[in-house]
C-alpha cells in the first residue's frame, strides 16, 4: 500500500489545522500520529491512549489489556 501512494507522486503536505478546526496543538499533534499512511510509523492504541491529547480521558485502572496477537492474512486473486 505504501509503494502504491509512494508511486502516485508527492503531494504538498497541508496543514491539518486547515482541514480540521479547534483543536489545540496536541489534538493536531495526535491527528497526524493516528493517520500516518506508514503502518510501521503509526501510532498504536496504546501509545494513542498515553498521548497529552487524551490525558483527562486515560484512565488505567478503566481500560482492558489483552496480551494476544492478531495476525491477518491478505490473499488477493486475479480477475
Amino acid at each position: 500500500m505504501v509503494e502504491l501512494i509512494q508511486e502516485l507522486g508527492s503531494l504538498e503536505k497541508v496543514p491539518w489545522d486547515r482541514v480540521v478546526k479547534g483543536l489545540p496543538p496536541e489534538g493536531y499533534d495526535l491527528l497526524e500520529k493516528l493517520l500516518e499512511i506508514d503502518y510501521k510509523k503509526r501510532i498504536t492504541a496504546a501509545e494513542a491512549l498515553k498521548h497529552p491529547y487524551l490525558k483527562e480521558l486515560h484512565n488505567p485502572s478503566d481500560e482492558v489489556h489483552l496480551n494476544i496477537s492478531l495476525q491477518i492474512a491478505h490473499k488477493i486473486s486475479s480477475i
